[in-house]
C-alpha cells in the first residue's frame, strides 16, 4: 500500500524492520543501524539471560550421560565380541 497523508496517521513509524517487504515501487533508504544496534536487536539482547541449569536439568544431564556411557560401552563390547568371533571362525 503506498504511503499517503491519510494512512500515515495510522502508522507513523518510518522504520522498516527485519523482513519488511516492499511489493512495488522504488525508494531510497538511509541505514541507521543493523544487527544488535537496532531496536529489535536491543530488545533481543535485553531478553538474552544467561541460562542457569535447574535441578531437573542437572538430573536429566546426569541420566543422559549415564545412558550414553552404557550405550558406548555396549557398542565397544559388541565390536570386541564380533571381532573375536570372526577371528575364531577364520582360524
Amino acid at each position: 500500500m503506498p504511503l499517503t497523508d491519510s494512512n500515515y496517521l495510522q502508522n507513523p513509524n518510518p522504520f522498516a524492520l527485519q523482513s519488511t517487504m516492499a511489493s512495488q515501487g522504488e525508494g531510497k533508504a538511509i541505514i541507521l543501524a543493523v544487527g544488535g544496534l537496532t531496536l529489535a536487536g536491543k530488545a533481543s539482547k535485553s531478553l538474552d539471560i544467561e541460562k542457569e541449569h535447574t535441578p531437573l536439568q542437572m538430573k536429566l544431564d546426569t541420566v543422559a550421560n549415564f545412558i550414553g556411557a552404557i550405550g558406548m560401552w555396549t557398542a565397544v563390547l559388541t565390536f570386541v565380541c564380533m571381532t573375536a568371533r570372526m577371528c575364531f571362525q577364520l582360524y
